[in-house]
C-alpha cells in the first residue's frame, strides 16, 4: 500500500500516543468521531492523508487542539507560522488532563 510519508506518520504516532494517554482504543475514536472503524484505520496507518480538518475534529475529541498535535509531531509550520507556546502548553494540556 502507498505509505503518504514522514509527516504523516509523526501525526500517526502522536495521535495514538494521546489516545493511549487518554485510554482510547482506535475503535472507540473512530465511534466518537462518527467515522467508521477502517477510516480511522486507514488515516492512523497513512493509508489516508489525515487532513487538517481531520487533525481539528479529532482533537476536540481528545481534549486538546489541532495546532497542538501539530506542534507535538513536529510538523507545524507547515502553510502555518507556529506558535511556541502551545509546543510547551500542549504538552502539559495533552497530558496532565
Amino acid at each position: 500500500m502507498l505509505q503518504l510519508g514522514a509527516m504523516s506518520n509523526r501525526l500517526s504516532a502522536t495521535i495514538q500516543s494521546i489516545m493511549d494517554a487518554k485510554g482510547y482504543s482506535a475503535r472507540e475514536l473512530a465511534r466518537m468521531l462518527g467515522w467508521s472503524p477502517s477510516t480511522l484505520s486507514k488515516k492512523l496507518n497513512g493509508e489516508l492523508k489525515i487532513k487538517r480538518a481531520d487533525r481539528e475534529e479529532i482533537a476536540a475529541v481528545l481534549g486538546t487542539t489541532a495546532d497542538a498535535i501539530d506542534q507535538l509531531a513536529g510538523v507545524a509550520g507547515h502553510g502555518r507560522r507556529p506558535d511556541r507556546r502551545l509546543e510547551a502548553d500542549g504538552v502539559r494540556f495533552l497530558y496532565d488532563s
